[in-house]
């Protein structure tokens, strides 16, 4: 009878392993068809290597932007690479400006984004359009260049 026991406990034990196995099987697979292309900030970092000086500092609408933005162009400087939290602690007013700025919440974006952060060149994607309505509206700031992923704005 130890031996039927076993049968069955070890016939259990398979069953549950395939159960979980055929689980994390879809879920990883709706995780992969769900990825953003790491290619959609392509264009926009090649036109700013393209057409900005060398060293200019872009102002970004998220800190997860800089991976793709780095990878197409080191040729200009960006505001947070890993973690917003960095420039937390590197200064808080400067953090809660650009937090302001990123959620369309200032009343001069040139100000705040020139004298700030010495920055002339805006890249926003498509998360941030209240931001980017903002940015729109304002006569000294004018789109540069689009793709379907991001935007590129200059201030005057």
């Amino acid at each position: 009878m130890k031996t039927k026991n076993i049968k069955i406990m070890l016939s259990i034990v398979l069953i549950v392993l395939v159960v979980v196995m055929l689980r994390n099987f879809s879920v990883a697979s709706n995780s992969v068809k769900n990825v953003r292309s790491s290619a959609r900030y392509e264009q926009c970092a090649l036109w700013l290597e393209q057409n900005t000086p060398q060293g200019s500092i872009v102002f970004h609408s998220s800190w997860d932007n800089f991976p793709e933005l780095f990878f197409y162009n080191h040729h200009n400087y960006y505001l947070s690479g890993l973690t917003p939290d960095f420039m937390y602690v590197y200064g808080k007013s400067i953090y809660d400006i650009w937090n302001k700025i990123r959620k369309g919440q200032v009343p001069t974006y040139k100000y705040a984004i020139k004298t700030t952060f010495n920055s002339s060149y805006v890249f926003v994607d498509n998360r941030y359009s209240n931001f980017e309505e903002k940015l729109k509206s304002d006569e000294d700031i004018e789109e540069v260049f689009h793709s379907p992923d991001c935007r590129i704005y200059f201030i005057k």
